[in-house]
């Protein structure tokens, strides 16, 4: 399957970039404080709007796995509200699994084979966007929790109204992440019609175990850094670049300090 996105509407996504950061800024939760924006918002979406879990008296949605996970977000720039928040659950033990292994362990199946070997992982896990902000950007025709719309939404890139900016923002914003941390394997636990949805897009998630009944049908996926930097088109890859750009400039020394020397504490764990 050819990537929808080409060099016709390269001008297309340059806007809705421009766009983009005109209206809204990106947070790396490096405080407590900015860690419970998106606790909040994970309560407001998975709680309150999804019904996955139940409320909370202190409305805030946390689990074990955020110990060992790096949460960002989007703001609005002109509210300050939280537009949108995803995670990277980073193990840096051999005892800490991915939120996908326990999920696939509850569902009574053996262990997944996850490629630890090869270097640092993580599990991109827990976007969502808020109910308000999907009814006012294009994401209105997405889940809040998964990023799924129909084909046409990405056949349609209208600054906007259909491209799904907060949606790929989060995941650039991580994938943005993984780089600058040496992540070298990313997981996703998603339903097959996004990994088909994405694959328009040009990003190719492998697969890795049968679909199972998790807030709906959903599968494990794996996808290499190096791949995803590889497959993504030239169009998106300025979104990307703006992303990294960001970060790089606002977040660097922050982002340093808040998991120091993991990819060389996982290598020499790997290695003992």
């Amino acid at each position: 399957m050819r990537p929808v996105i080409n060099h016709r509407i390269s001008k297309t996504v340059d806007e809705v970039t421009d766009h983009f950061f005109s209206h809204f800024s990106l947070v790396v939760a490096t405080s407590e404080q900015q860690r419970q924006v998106c606790y909040q918002t994970r309560h407001k979406v998975y709680c309150e709007e999804m019904q996955f879990e139940p409320c909370c008296a202190d409305r805030i949605e946390q689990d074990d796995f955020d110990a060992y996970a790096i949460s960002c977000y989007i703001t609005h720039k002109a509210t300050g509200d939280c537009a949108g928040t995803i995670r990277l659950v980073i193990p840096q033990t051999s005892e800490q699994v991915l939120p996908l292994e326990q999920v696939w362990s509850e569902a009574g199946h053996a262990s997944l084979s996850l490629s630890s070997s090869v270097g640092p992982y993580c599990e991109l896990s827990r976007l969502a966007i808020p109910r308000r902000f999907r009814r006012r950007q294009s994401d209105c025709q997405f889940s809040a929790v998964a990023g799924k719309g129909d084909e046409a939404t990405f056949k349609t890139l209208e600054p906007g109204r259909h491209f799904p900016y907060l949606s790929v923002a989060l995941y650039f914003l991580a994938a943005c992440l993984c780089m600058q941390k040496g992540i070298e394997q990313v997981y996703v636990m998603m339903e097959p019609k996004l990994a088909r949805r994405l694959k328009m897009l040009g990003v190719n998630f492998v697969q890795i175990g049968k679909p199972i009944q998790y807030r709906g049908i959903r599968a494990p996926y794996m996808l290499s850094v190096d791949e995803f930097q590889a497959q993504i088109p030239v169009s998106l890859q300025r979104f990307q670049q703006r992303i990294m750009d960001y970060l790089q400039a606002t977040y660097e020394p922050a982002l340093v300090d808040a998991l120091p020397r993991l990819a060389s504490s996982f290598k020499s764990q790997n290695a003992a």
